[in-house]
């Protein structure tokens, strides 16, 4: 007698090993996290998160989004049931965390097959640095589980699934942009590979679905930019950080990955539009946007080579940290320790995935992971930036094993 597992939810035996998997790594890692000293003492934009968090709980937030308000919102959330618990906010995130993995091993099946997206997942249930950046006070774990549900709904709406999935796939990516707006230069990516991949096959677009995702956009991004009018007066869509951002990634001497670190350098730099005399966030946001144009325009050879150096770091091997020193912070824990290896393996084993299966998905993944690349290195390069492409590439580099 044949005997043949029989899938849970839909789903086989072997993805719900890799959830097993990844829960038992994650509960090792924060049992070795919570022992360390400085555990419960944020730092740099860990504190600046919770520092927000908790005044939002306090008094809300009556200015304009300096910084994208979704994740200090969700922080405030989490310490609103729970206390200002680190480690409710760790279990949490890694909960986000592995339910991303659903969404990704359907784009996977879809895109490379069974067996790569078994693969896929396996692989993001085990990254070292998705365990650790779970455990951080940070945004990349929320960010990165809204936008693998946005692009598995938007991939269904695209495949011709119901009248709300493509409204409710411009919600969730519409939520990302308001966790990490940088993925709004994506979108467009995302439209892009969309055309290539369904037009060229013979499909088509229907024109009430583009209009339904992009009405999920605008109304999800909407409430952010309403607040901000009313606080200023002025047009800021989500955040008003993304100007200084600019500037402190593409100045001259920016290395591409380490802009000015919190503390009095920091303080003296945000006073430099004030100087100026932008007394408004969306002034202060103009200003230096304008600066980085300046400083582009009067070298524009320094600042390609620059480009150059960024995408180098973003498709490189070694994680670029800016706010931890990784080989530090995940030593004391076996499931985090062994992180430097896995990126250069996924994206060298991703490519050649994508040159051997081809197709609809390999397409879409190459054009919106160019793009996503893209609106990291405009700015500044650093490992959780790109951690969000992670669960995408990994069944990808499944199928690159397989071929």
């Amino acid at each position: 007698m044949e005997n043949k597992s029989v899938p849970v939810f839909g789903l086989p035996a072997g993805f719900w090993l890799a959830i097993g998997a990844g829960v038992a790594l994650r509960l090792w890692y924060l049992s070795d996290l919570v022992q360390q000293p400085w555990f419960g003492y944020p730092l740099v934009d860990s504190l600046t998160f919770d520092r927000t968090a908790q005044q939002i709980l306090a008094q809300g937030h009556p200015a304009a989004f300096f910084r994208p308000p979704l994740y200090p919102y969700f922080l405030a959330a989490v310490y609103a049931a729970a206390g200002r618990s680190f480690a409710v906010v760790a279990i949490v995130q890694s909960l986000l965390g592995l339910a991303a993995l659903y969404p990704a091993y359907r784009l996977g099946e879809r895109w490379f097959g069974r067996a790569a997206a078994l693969g896929g997942a396996w692989i993001g249930a085990c990254y070292p640095l998705r365990i650790f950046f779970e455990g951080e006070v940070l945004d990349v774990t929320l960010f990165a589980f809204l936008l693998l549900w946005g692009l598995w709904t938007l991939w269904r709406g695209l495949e011709g699934g119901g009248p709300l999935t493509p409204l409710l796939s411009g919600l969730l990516l519409a939520a990302a942009a308001v966790t990490r707006p940088n993925v709004i230069v994506a979108l467009p990516f995302a439209v892009l590979g969309a055309a290539l991949a369904f037009w060229r096959r013979g499909g088509a677009v229907r024109p009430t679905a583009a209009a339904a995702w992009a009405l999920g956009l605008v109304v999800g991004i909407a409430p952010t930019t309403i607040h901000n009018w009313r606080a200023e007066g002025a047009v800021i869509p989500v955040a008003a950080n993304g100007g200084v951002n600019f500037y402190l990634g593409n100045e001259r001497g920016a290395d591409g990955v380490t802009p000015v670190p919190p503390g009095l350098r920091w303080e003296a730099t945000m006073l430099r539009p004030v100087r100026a005399g932008q007394a408004s966030l969306a002034a202060q946001d103009r200003w230096w946007y304008a600066r980085a144009r300046e400083e582009i325009v009067a070298a524009p050879g320094r600042w390609a080579r620059l480009l150059g150096v960024k995408t180098g770091i973003f498709l490189g091997a070694p994680e670029p940290s800016n706010n931890k020193a990784l080989a530090h912070f995940t030593a004391v824990s076996f499931p985090v320790r062994h992180y430097r290896w896995w990126w250069g393996a996924l994206v060298c084993l991703g490519a050649l995935g994508c040159l051997e299966v081809r197709g609809r998905g390999p397409l879409f993944l190459a054009v919106f992971a160019a793009g996503y690349g893209a609106s990291v290195v405009l700015f500044f390069v650093a490992e959780r930036y790109r951690l969000p492409l992670v669960p995408l590439l990994a069944p990808a580099a499944a199928a690159g094993v397989l071929a």
